[in-house]
């Protein structure tokens, strides 16, 4: 069974990187659990740093607001009653 399709729209996000930093990813790919590719390496990265800056309290942990969950809801398949 398939995950279901994300309840938000993803964005696209382009940094401009030296070849050190190229080379870096590229190790991190041939490891296992940092991504596939460039992009999934860098997005866990970025992931990680922000989960620690909240835990420093850097930053403060957003909420789902009732949007989002109402967006997460419509994707949601329901229950077949027997």
């Amino acid at each position: 069974m398939s995950r279901p399709p994300n309840a938000l729209k993803s964005i696209d996000v382009t940094i401009i990187a030296p070849p050190k930093l190229r080379d870096y990813l590229d190790d991190l790919i041939a490891e296992q659990g940092f991504g596939t590719s460039r992009g999934e390496v860098a997005k866990t990265l970025v992931w990680e740093r922000i989960r620690d800056l909240i835990s420093q309290g850097v930053l403060d942990r957003r909420r789902a607001t009732k949007g989002d969950r109402a967006l997460v809801a419509k994707r949601i398949p329901t229950r077949r009653r027997r």
